[in-house]
């Protein structure tokens, strides 16, 4: 299983990146590793894979593959220790592996392919501890829901995906919840709790990561809270029943059907904790990224409920949704190796800055530049609100400017220009033009101007 997840979803391997973290991603594989960061083991994982030997966008690519592929193995492994057959097994596996967030997140460069491993890890040793509810078995899915954390903070929300996957497993199987279960459970979360809350101090001690115990530490970027209803419905719809159908479809839909209905409840009451951390961070644009280990307890209610060959339209139908998202998404991204090559050449081998503005062309410049030589500088970050806010940063980047040779993209300059695009764009070219004559390239190079200073 975990070498047939690995192929698939290696031989899926986008040629772009995800969003702009996985700039941030690739030089951590290259060793440039920052000394706090709240996803410690997920930087160590970097760490390790730029040491393959191979281009570190390959090796992180292959990272997520291996990572997404081990959750999925580890929830096979956990499935049939639990009880069930091989079919009903893969066909459980098969909605969770296919489904389009999972596959997704498994093809780019992004900390949530390996973070999956963390998930299926804490999914194996739940269904262990279905059958065998003693306090070890508790205490290893306390452990491994830190793992999960440690390799993306919202591992700390995975509790209640653990209990309703637990759940579903004891009713799919006829397995009578007991006391022992309820203790062993309890025991679980403690020390779930413990471990989340603590292991971020003793990496931060070690160096590895932020010192502190903010349970959910992604609402550090994000504070205050907004309760309004609209937002929230939005991002459910975008971030679980979009980004997880047809799974989620199929929860929502299990709710009138009496015979399932409970444990539609659970599987839907799985998603609360998500839902608070919505709350609290405000919008969400991640592609389901963030509910990804509720396709867990998804997979084993479709199953459960609706039988094999219902089973097998749903995972044809995952199939093409989540090979056109991968398809869709490399063509938004719109790389072009052409602007990689000319700003190579127009660097000369020269340690150079790339003012660009458009995502695509970034990664054009990180994936067919030279990333010792042609440094993009993502313009379009630094524009996005009022001046003030980013003040100190573009002093920084205008020393920068002075110190290397640097080239202003042309379509970057337009972007600049125009005040509807980006707030602070027309101060921040007015700034570069003050310090900076701009002399128009020729065509056989890098489209855009060469920044001389005056």
């Amino acid at each position: 299983m975990l070498a047939v997840a690995f192929t698939l979803y290696a031989a899926l391997r986008q040629g772009c990146f995800y969003k702009h973290d996985g700039w941030l991603f690739v030089e951590w594989a290259e060793g440039v590793a920052p000394p706090f960061h709240n996803h410690y083991l997920y930087v160590t994982a970097c760490n390790l894979a730029g040491r393959l030997g191979l281009d570190a966008f390959v090796a992180c690519g292959l990272l997520s593959a291996a990572g997404t592929a081990i959750g999925v193995a580890c929830l096979h492994l956990g499935l049939r220790g639990a009880g069930y057959g091989l079919r009903d097994a893969l066909f459980v596996v098969g909605l969770v592996a296919l489904n389009p967030a999972v596959l997704f997140f498994a093809t780019v460069v992004e900390a949530h392919g390996p973070f999956f491993g963390g998930a299926g890890l804490a999914a194996l040793l739940t269904a262990r501890l279905v059958t065998r509810p003693t306090v070890v078995a508790a205490a290893l899915v306390g452990l491994a829901v830190g793992v999960a954390r440690g390799l993306h903070g919202t591992g700390a929300m995975m509790p209640a995906v653990l209990a309703a996957f637990g759940w579903l497993l004891a009713r799919s199987r006829g397995v009578s919840l007991t006391r022992r279960h309820v203790v062993a459970g309890i025991v679980a979360m403690v020390i779930a709790l413990a471990v989340v809350l603590g292991l971020p101090w003793v990496c931060g001690a070690l160096g590895w990561s932020r010192s502190g115990g903010n349970l959910l530490e992604v609402w550090s970027d994000h504070p205050g809270f907004d309760a309004r209803l609209g937002p929230l419905l939005g991002s459910l719809w975008q971030e679980w029943l979009f980004a997880m159908a047809p799974l989620s479809f199929v929860a929502l839909v299990a709710l009138l059907v009496r015979r399932v209905r409970r444990d539609a409840v659970v599987t839907l009451l799985a998603l609360v904790p998500y839902t608070v951390m919505e709350l609290g961070i405000g919008s969400i644009d991640e592609w389901g990224a963030y509910h990804l280990p509720w396709v867990l307890a998804g997979g084993v209610l479709a199953v459960h409920w609706l039988g094999r060959k219902p089973a097998a339209i749903l995972l044809i139908l995952s199939l093409g949704i989540a090979l056109h998202r991968v398809v869709d998404h490399e063509a938004e991204r719109g790389v072009d190796p052409d602007l990689g090559r000319r700003a190579v050449a127009t660097a000369a081998g020269k340690p150079s800055l790339f003012l660009i503005w458009e995502d695509g062309h970034v990664d054009s410049l990180m994936l067919h530049g030279d990333r010792q030589v042609t440094r993009p500088v993502f313009l379009k970050n630094l524009t996005i609100v009022p001046r003030g806010a980013f003040q100190d940063a573009i002093v920084t980047q205008l020393t920068l400017l002075g110190a290397l040779p640097s080239y202003l993209a042309q379509d970057a300059r337009a972007a600049l220009e125009d005040a509807s695009r980006s707030l602070s764009g027309p101060e921040l070219l007015r700034a570069i033009e003050a310090r900076f004559r701009l002399r128009e390239l020729d065509d056989s190079g890098f489209r855009g101007f060469r920044l001389e200073k005056r």
